[in-house]
């Protein structure tokens, strides 16, 4: 892995995790002052009918027009190009969102067919109050990929961070009025767009408004169209599990929002971000060299299982505790943790396969092919609707997060299928030999942390020592599992303990030297 591509990570990871923190202040906030409520059932469909339909097409557009700047040297090229990107589409998606707010009813009805007359009223309320503002996601979304085609990833992360923070304000001033919390979306959005404009400028980008349909918007587009279906595909998964939410009672809605987003930030904090700082040099090296693509597709799918593995499985066996830790506190009840708990600790075994198919997708992006993971996905969606419908009878809400589950690793191992297929001499043999490796050092690991759990009793509302106990199984999780994969011959855990001792050695000469 290239020095360039591991530094790059490093900086997303960190700032993934400053936004992911800042993100479940907001989440926490929002169960403090709201509960599951009508007004956080409300809230969610609008911001994830927003995000799903609006944000992702232009993600969907910014990875095509990756693809294409990667390959462009005249910096005047890359001006035009980016130009007319943020022109033709901002205004498209202007004009899409001006109907949907006229026919804000029509859609809401769509994306939550249990909610009753009172809730639905206020859903089409806050839609046309963030709706209208939706043409943003276009102009901040791919002034970021042109900053990241500059090597620069500081405002992909620091961008959600800030609109997290107008959120967070939002939320506090709010007092319980609607409008307040839906504005604040919209001025976040405002806001994250400000500061990619001021930070492109000073790379000397210059904006001119051009509606003109070129080859590059041609192959933008050609390239776009899939990856939107994909990411379309993968909103829509959480929209059906959310529908079917909404006839099991008030409030379910939302304890499948805070339990999504409890097990998302682990796959954001590390794969997304890597993928994300991967991304480009993929596009690059995958047009030049065969051999080295294949060989940086299998060390980032490698070191995906390794992270994501114990993790998911440590957050499934301290499922409950986290709930307490994160949401247990005003309106937010112990019977509300607990069914948020369980939805939690069954979603958490989606962890690895949601981190490998973001990593997945982007191979497949890199190389022009992104038919693949549209087929993909629509085979994953169709079956986590006919899962949705056979487990929801048998175990209620259970068998909704069940379903997501299998439906993702479903959707792994029909990207693998078709990696293999594309990519030729891929050594899978290998691959899957490391994985397992990875997952007996999970396994031994969260075992113990088990054992511990069953024999360690805190009383209820003793919040800190959670958050103690916590980072105490942990730790003991994370060297168990360092030992055990270092018996298990996994190079990797070898070159993290040489990056260590060179570390140490340079700390002892500084050292020596003063």
């Amino acid at each position: 892995m290239e020095k360039r591509v591991v530094k790059n990570s490093v900086i997303m990871i960190c700032l993934y995790a400053i936004t992911k923190i800042a993100g479940f202040a907001k989440e926490m906030l929002m169960a403090n002052y709201y509960g599951a409520s009508m007004i956080t059932d409300a809230y969610n469909v609008v911001v994830t009918m927003s995000s799903t339909f609006f944000e992702g097409i232009t993600t969907a557009i910014v990875v095509g027009y990756l693809v294409i700047v990667t390959k462009e040297t005249d910096e005047e090229k890359v001006n035009g190009i980016t130009s007319r990107v943020i022109s033709v589409f901002a205004t498209a998606v202007f004009i899409i969102s001006l109907i949907a707010t006229v026919f804000a009813k029509q859609t809401c009805s769509i994306l939550a067919v249990g909610f009753d007359k009172e809730t639905m009223d206020l859903t089409v309320h806050m839609a046309r109050l963030i709706l209208p503002f939706s043409a943003l996601f276009v102009a901040k979304n791919v002034i970021g990929g042109y900053l990241q085609s500059k090597n620069i990833f500081w405002f992909t992360g620091a961008g959600n961070f800030i609109m997290n923070m107008v959120l967070i304000l939002s939320i506090i001033i709010s007092f319980g009025n609607t409008n307040v919390l839906a504005l604040g979306y919209s001025a976040a959005t405002v806001m994250v767009w400000l500061v990619g404009w001021i930070a492109a400028r000073r790379q000397s980008f210059r904006f001119r408004y051009a509606i003109k349909w070129d080859d590059a918007l041609k192959q933008t587009v050609k390239l776009a169209v899939p990856v939107f279906i994909t990411q379309t595909i993968v909103e829509l998964n959480l929209i059906i599990d959310r529908n079917f939410a909404s006839v099991l009672g008030s409030g379910m809605v939302s304890m499948f929002n805070y339990a999504n987003k409890v097990y998302v930030l682990f796959v954001a904090v590390f794969a997304q971000a890597f993928a994300t700082a991967i991304f480009p040099d993929l596009s690059s090296i995958g047009a030049k060299s065969e051999e080295k693509f294949r060989h940086m597709v299998k060390q980032a799918l490698e070191m995906i299982a390794l992270v994501m593995v114990p993790v998911a499985l440590f957050v499934t066996v301290k499922a409950q505790d986290i709930v307490e830790i994160v949401f247990l506190r005003g309106a937010f009840g112990q019977s509300d943790a607990d069914i948020t708990a369980r939805i939690l600790c069954i979603y958490a075994l989606a962890i690895p396969a949601v981190a490998l198919t973001e990593m997945l997708n982007k191979c497949f992006y890199a190389v022009s092919k992104a038919k693949e993971p549209m087929r993909a996905g629509v085979a994953a969606l169709v079956m986590n609707v006919v899962g949705n419908f056979a487990f929801i009878w048998l175990w209620g809400y259970i068998g909704l997060a069940v379903s997501t589950v299998i439906s993702t690793w479903g959707l792994v191992l029909i990207l693998m299928t078709g990696l293999i297929k594309n990519i030729k001499k891929f050594e899978m043999g290998s691959l899957i030999k490391n994985i397992l490796r990875i997952l007996a050092s999970s396994v031994i690991g969260c075992g113990v942390v088990w054992l511990m759990d069953r024999n360690i009793t805190l009383s209820g509302g003793n919040i800190l020592g959670k958050i103690a106990l916590v980072a105490v199984e942990f730790l003991v999780l994370v060297v168990l599992y360092l030992v055990t994969a270092y018996l298990f011959r996994l190079s990797y855990v070898k070159d993290f303990i040489k990056i260590g001792k060179k570390l140490l050695n340079r700390v002892k000469i500084k050292k020596e030297k003063e």
